[in-house]
Formats: structure tokens, sequence, C-alpha cells
């Protein structure tokens, strides 16, 4: 009886050790490797699992993994931070390669920062990034107009509501004294389209469906572009073609410019009735009172105001139409777009349109080519008054100005009223005002990417941009009428006429005509390198970039028309042709740019920038400057101690960016001696002989604008990603600005005025914030709210100061 137990024991074990022996012999050794979805680099520090059992591995600093496991029974388990996990079946493999997808595409989203681009997440400066898939559809005459409340830190100013009027761009609260304004230095922030430095005429022109994102340089990230960064940098993205069968579309809309409110006027009564209660307070004779049947006829009286006679709705209209396709080796866009937009009074009409086009092409591997070619064309018209400038401020405040006692036209014939002009009398004359401006650009680039050094890549590129443009005004003769006046106060109309004034006779008529031409050319050679060793990931940079602006301009005039009616300069007096100006200028400029990045493991990161700039409107000694920015950068959340204990927050980045920018924007060649010609400028003993007077006197020692500029900044993911958060603090010193000195610090003899000086200092500061909540609602729908605040003040630290205007700060001086 033991014996036969004893032997089936034995049975049991060595069929148990067969079991054994044959489940190990299916546990093999699997490798892979690990790359990112994005750009297909390898994935250090992926964490690798046999689902179900407590195993794992992780990834070395080349992505790769080796792990035990049944590749018939088991699946591995791949995770990473920031990334979707994933569980794949072996299914009898031994070597598996994977690639991991970020759960958070705003972090993989790829963001323009000059001369290249980085991932969302690699950012350390102050950069804002904007899809213009999400503006496109506002009914906007611009791209700046877009911007409005879009970009913490970035202002869009409008001269007024004027078709056509300007729109600007205004970064952290930027400022320019009046006097450096007046000799071409600028507020708004660097333009560039596609890696090309453009004027705000180009960028205006630029049509929103033709735009794939805009980014803003905020900070000394913008040191990049060191030249004329100071103020910030706007780098537009245009669309590209994409692969794929031709696609078509179009986007239109027209509306209705109305007066959202009547405009609040007092009454004819009531207006007369607050006058007579203010002569009665002041004690004034009855002559000036309106007396009581004077107030009772204004009670019922129905004369329409100034406003009501000429404001009226308006239409606006946009169109737009693109096509795009290709094959892998050659891809295509066209697009062309029309916007026009009526003004409310005045004949004001703005109306323009562009096209655009380009090609990406793959001339073999690893060599790309890509144009592109744009046109555009708008024109401005009005029959408001001469020299009325973007806002029209004259024309338009005799509409809301003038009592409603006052009619505009009786009978149809325009009333002189206290000797102003009337508004209607000008715009049925014929007074006409006209702008046009053209431009053609070109924009070429060549890619290379060698396959026996990978990393490394080089560009070339060349931009050309013309413009041209005319303007005109012709202002003819026309009349007004005087009515017989009634009333106490003799300040009430009859439509009995006395007599006529003429308002511009044919001896002030005018017709002015006006050309300029621009033309502009960039280089950039660039040569970009990057390399990963073991947990440490490198790019380097260095580029070279040369620009050269050229302009000129022509104004002219004829005065005294021959025959009326006529807006053609045969119609004038020949002999009152004048030159109203002339002028040429020149501006070259060299740069020299390098940048470095470096980062641990995604963990911590290093930028480092350097840019060298010449520019001509420097004198020789003044012309070089440099410009440095150093940024850091902390992901917190990917330290352990972090995971481990705050497990809500999906990514927490503190950033850190100082640096040096400078602006080379003022006039050209200021450092030069300048003349104008006087036909009777000296006198040799009895006769006045013809010469030349020093226009302006010259500052050789005029240099860079310079801004010192720190920020510091948090960025935070919460929520699985749907609650999103940033804050950033900015400081920045400027010094070295283009101030004017006062003329009256030199006497009336010296015959020159002041010179441009870098002498201002100024010191600005502020923070922003910014809450976003995204979400989806189900497979169509989704959710999203941002909520975006700031808070800047600045001081001037230095500026001129003239005591000769305050004669009481002047006598206490002495």
């Amino acid at each position: 009886m033991n014996f036969k137990l004893l032997r089936t024991l034995k049975a049991g074990i060595i069929l148990s050790l067969f079991f054994c022996a044959a489940s190990y012999a299916q546990v093999k050794k699997i490798t892979g490797k690990v790359t990112d979805n994005s750009d297909g680099g390898p994935m250090p520090g992926v964490n690798v699992s046999i689902k179900g059992k407590p195993s794992n591995v992780s990834t070395n600093s080349e992505g790769v993994y080796t792990i035990q496991a049944d590749p018939v029974t088991d699946a591995l388990v791949f995770s990473y931070i920031g990334y979707t996990r994933q569980t794949i079946v072996l299914d009898g493999k031994l070597t598996l390669n994977v690639a991991l997808a970020s759960n958070n595409k705003d972090l993989d989203e790829v963001v323009v920062v000059g001369y290249g681009t980085k991932k969302k997440s690699e950012i350390l400066g102050s950069v804002a990034n904007i899809k213009a898939e999400d503006i496109q559809d506002l009914p906007v005459p611009n791209i700046a107009a877009a911007l409005r409340n879009r970009i913490p830190g970035v202002g869009v100013n409008t001269v007024s509501g004027k078709p056509g009027s300007s729109i600007t761009i205004n970064i952290r609260n930027s400022t320019v004294s009046d006097q450096a304004k007046a000799n071409g230095v600028t507020s708004e922030p660097l333009y560039v389209i596609d890696g090309i430095t453009v004027t705000r005429d180009d960028f205006d022109a630029l049509d929103l469906n033709m735009v794939e994102d805009i980014s803003f340089l905020k900070d000394a990230s913008a040191a990049i572009y060191g030249a004329s960064g100071a103020k910030g940098v706007v780098l537009v993205t245009t669309k590209k073609g994409r692969r794929g069968k031709p696609q078509i579309s179009y986007t239109g809309f027209r509306g209705v410019s109305d007066n959202a409110t009547k405009v609040d006027m007092l009454s004819a009564y009531e207006h007369a009735t607050l006058l007579n209660d203010g002569y009665r307070i002041a004690n004034e004779n009855s002559s000036k009172f309106f007396s009581s049947a004077d107030l009772e006829r204004l009670k019922n009286s129905n004369i329409k105001g100034w406003f009501d006679e000429l404001w009226q709705a308006s239409a606006v209209n946009r169109h737009n139409i693109n096509v795009s396709g290709g094959s892998d080796a050659i891809t295509f866009f066209a697009g062309g777009n029309y916007y026009d937009e009526s003004g409310n009074y005045g004949g004001i009409k703005y109306s323009k349109y562009a096209f655009r086009s380009g090609m990406n092409a793959k001339i073999m591997d690893g060599l790309t080519a890509q144009v592109t070619l744009n046109a555009d064309f708008s024109k401005k018209t009005s029959d408001t008054y001469k020299n009325g400038g973007e806002n029209d401020q004259a024309f338009f405040q005799q509409l809301i100005t003038t009592p409603l006692w006052v009619p505009i036209q009786i009978n149809g014939l325009p009333v002189n009223y206290n000797n102003n002009t009337n508004p209607l009398a000008v715009v049925n004359s014929g007074n006409n005002i006209w702008d046009k401006s053209q431009g053609l650009a070109l924009n070429a680039s060549i890619d290379y990417k060698p396959k026996f050094l990978p990393g490394l890549s080089a560009r070339i590129q060349f931009g050309k941009n013309n413009r041209s443009g005319s303007s005109g005004q012709y202002v003819p003769p026309y009349s007004v009428y005087n009515f017989k006046m009634t009333g106490q106060n003799n300040l009430l109309f009859t439509d009995e006429v006395i007599s006529t004034t003429t308002a511009v006779g044919l001896s002030n008529t005018q017709l002015s005509s006006g050309t300029s031409l621009s033309s502009s050319y960039q280089a950039i050679a660039a040569l970009n390198y990057e390399k990963t060793i073991g947990k440490h990931n490198f790019s380097i940079m260095a580029a070279f970039d040369q620009s050269e602006n050229n302009s000129e301009s022509l104004g002219i005039y004829w005065r005294n028309q021959i025959l009326p009616n006529v807006d053609e300069h045969w119609a004038f007096d020949q002999s009152t042709l004048t030159l109203q100006n002339r002028t040429f200028n020149e501006a070259v400029q060299r740069s020299y740019i390098s940048r470095f990045d470096y980062d641990f493991e995604k963990r911590y990161f290093l930028e480092a920038i350097a840019r060298m700039d010449a520019s001509s409107n420097f004198a020789p000694g003044n012309r070089w400057g440099l410009f440095p920015s150093v940024g850091l950068g902390w992901v917190v959340s990917e330290e352990k101690f972090f995971k481990e204990n705050i497990k809500f927050v999906n990514r927490l980045k503190l950033k850190a960016n100082y640096g040096l920018v400078g602006e080379s924007r003022v006039g050209a060649r200021l450092w030069q001696y300048r003349y104008n010609v006087d036909p009777n400028g000296y006198l040799y003993g009895e006769s006045l002989t013809a010469g030349v007077n020093p226009s302006i006197m010259p500052n050789k020692d005029i240099t860079w604008e310079k801004s010192r500029t720190m920020n510091l900044g948090l960025e935070a993911s919460m929520l699985n990603n749907k609650l999103n958060f940033s804050y950033e603090f900015y400081h920045r010193f400027s010094y070295d600005m283009f101030d004017k000195g006062n003329n009256e610090n030199f006497p009336m003899y010296a015959g020159f005025e002041a010179p441009l000086l870098n002498y201002q200092e100024q010191t600005s500061w502020g923070s922003e914030f910014s809450i976003g909540y995204r979400t989806n609602i189900s497979t169509d729908w989704k959710f999203s709210a941002d909520v975006m605040f700031g808070f800047s003040n600045s001081r001037i630290d230095r500026m001129f100061y003239n005591c000769l205007l305050y004669t009481s700060d002047a006598a206490d001086e002495r």
C-alpha cells in the first residue's frame, strides 16, 4: 500500500516538472524601440511591462528596451507621462517597435519662433500662438483687427472706425516719443511672413484665409530678431499645399454696418433752453435770449440734424476661394480674396484684393524646394475734407456738434453757418481724395537634410518685395448760401437767400498727386544640427541674414483751376506746378544669428541666443550691436516626487528668460548732413543769391535703441489636460531710446533744428494671466473657454525737458 503511494507521488512530481519545463521554455527575450509619434525621435524612460504580471523595464537613452515574456500569450504595456498608454499583444513576435502619441496635442504643436520651429512644450520665452482657423471667420478688414482681445499682452489700436483706417498692434505697452515718431521710429512690432521681414502694408494686405497660424515673440526671445525686436515680433505662417486630390474651398459673407445706437443729442428746444439758462445766470443782454415764440417754434421744428442728413447704412463684403492638392513629389496652393467696405458718410470706400500661390517640390531624397508668389491691391476713396486724416475728426465733429436749429441745406442749397465749411457742400462739390497701393512679393527657399549625417539640415531662403503707391486729391470750387435770419437773437433761419459766399474760389482750387516706390530683398542662409546622446538632447543653429530696402516718393500739386469741373492737371494753371516733396531712402542690414538648445530628459531646458547686427542707419563705429538672451526651463511634473504626490496636475513647467533686444527702425542716415536749396538764401552785396542751407544737424553718435527684458513664467495643465493655466511676469528697461532735443535750446541764429539722440529711458512691467478649459462633449461636439487678463505699467525715467517753455520754472531756476 505504501509502495503504491510512493509510485503515485513520484509520477505526479515528474509530471509537474515536465509541465514547468514546458512552460519555462515559452519565455523568451523580447526587444524593440519606442519612438515619438510626432517626430520619430527615440523616447528614453518609457515604462514597459507585461499585462497582468508584476514585471517592468524602462527604455534606455536610445529608446530601446529588453524584457522576458511569452510571445504566444503575453501582451506588453507601454506608458509614459503625457503620452497615450498602449497595450499590444505580442502574437508570437520577438521584436516589437512602438510609436507613442502624446495625449496633449497642444504640447506637441510646432510653433514658429524665428529661423526655425519648436514644440510648444519646449518654449522658454514668452511666445504666444494662435491658429488662423480660430479667427478667420470674423468680419474684419485685416489680421490685426481679428487679434483684438485674443492674446495676453497684445493690444490692438484702431485710429477710427473709418474704412481703411490704420489698425495697429502693440506688444506689452511699447511706446516712443512724439519727436522719435516724426523721425521714423515706431511702437509697432516687427512683422515677418514665412521668414521674410515685411512692412505693415504687406501684413495688412494678407487675408486671414491665407494664414495657417500666427506667433508673437513678446520678451527677450525676440533677440533672434535683435535688430528690430525691441517692440516684439509677429511671425505669420501662411498655408501650404497638402498631399491629396485637389480641394476647393470658399468662404464669404455680406453684412451691413450702421450705428448701434442713435447719437444722443439735445433737441433744438432743449439746446435753446439750456443756453437761456446760461445767459440768465450770466445776466446777459436780452438780445442773446431765445424768445418764447422762438422756443415754441423750436419745439415744433422738423429740421433734420446734420448727422441724420449725411449718415447712412453701408455694406461690407468679404470673399475668399482656395485650392490645394498634390502628390508625394509636389504640392500646390493657390487662393484669392476680395474685401470691400463702404463708409457711412462722405463717399468713403475701401476695397482690396489679393492673390497668393505656392508650390512645394521634392527634388530628391532630403532636398526640397518651396516658392510662394503674392500680389495685392488696395484703394481708398472719400469726399471728405482736405487733410482730414484717418479719423476725419473735423468732418464728423461738425455732424454731431452743430445745433439742431441749423439746417444743413434749405431748398437744396447748402447753408453757410458761422463761415464754417459745410460738409454737404464739400461732398456735392466733386471733392475727391484717393489712395492706391499695390504689392508683389516672391519668397523662395531650398531645404536639405543629408542622409549621411542625420540631424543636420540646411536652408537657403530669398525674399523680394516690391510696393508702389499713388495718391491725390481734387479740391474744386464751390459756394455756400447766406439766408435771412430771424428770431430775437437772430439765430433762426428763413428760406430767403440774401447772398452767396465763395467757400473755395478758382484761385484756391488744388489738384495734388503723389507716387511712392519701395523695394526690398532679404537673403538668409541657415544650418541646424540636432543630436541626442543618452538622455541629453542638443540643437545648434547658425544663420546669416542680409537685407536691403530702397524707397522714393514724389509729391506735386497745381493751383488756380482754369477749366471748372475738370479734375485733370491740364485744367489748371501750369505755372503753379509746385514740388511738394521728393525723398530717397536706402538702408542695409547684415546679421549673424546663433541659437543653442539643450534639454535633459525633456525635464531641464536651456536656450541661448546671440545675434550681431550692423545697420547703415548708424555711422561707422556705431553700426554693430550684440543682442544675447538666455532661457531656462524646469518641467516640475517630470520629477518623481511630483508624480507620486500630485496626481491631478498633468504638467507643470517653470520658465525664465533674460536678454537684450535692439531697435534700428529710425530715419535713414541721420548721422549725415542734409541740405535744402534756397533760391534767395544768401546776400552778396545788395543781391540775393541761391545757396544751400543745412536742414538737420547730424548726430554721428546715433546708435541702437536697447531693451533689457526679463520674463518669468509658469504653465500648468490639470484634470487630464482639460484645464490649462499660465502666468507671466515681465520687466523691461529701455535705454538709449530715440528722442529729440528742444529747438529752443539753440539760439535762433543757429539755423538748424535739434538732432535726434539716444537719450530717453523707460521702465515698464506687468503680469499676464490665461485660464482655459477644453473638453469633448461627444464625437462631434467640443467645448472650450478661455479667460485672459493682464496688468501693465510704465515709467519714463529720463526725457528731454525744456524749462524755457515754462516761465515760472525758469524764473525759479534763475
